[in-house]
């Protein structure tokens, strides 16, 4: 039993650094517009059919969240996968959702 001590505590602190990670510019920017195009479409471009991911709804954010000063940006959240998210699409769950999903996959890769 003792043995496996140190193999779960490591793999504690590995989980704990993995969402500690704070998402790059790139991240953010991605996430963004993927979140922007799972729901409310690409940009309108003609003969182009899209098809739209089923996205689970985010639950609605708890607490206070703080933003850039021009207010358009999430810069500080109760959920950290949430940082970096444009605020346009705080009050939308689908938008939240993705914005979510996409986060995770980058900062945990």
């Amino acid at each position: 039993m003792r043995r496996s001590a140190p193999i779960m505590i490591a793999f504690a602190l590995m989980s704990t650094a993995a969402w500690a990670q704070k998402p790059e510019l790139g991240d953010i920017a991605a996430c963004n517009n993927q979140a922007h195009t799972a729901v409310r479409g690409p940009s309108a471009s003609p003969g182009v059919t899209s098809q739209r991911p089923e996205i689970r709804p985010a639950p609605p954010t708890q607490g206070r969240v703080q933003t850039d000063p021009s207010g358009s940006i999430i810069t500080k959240a109760p959920d950290p996968l949430l940082q970096g998210m444009a605020t346009d699409g705080l009050d939308d769950p689908a938008y939240r959702a993705a914005y979510r999903e996409c986060m995770g996959k980058r900062l945990h890769r």
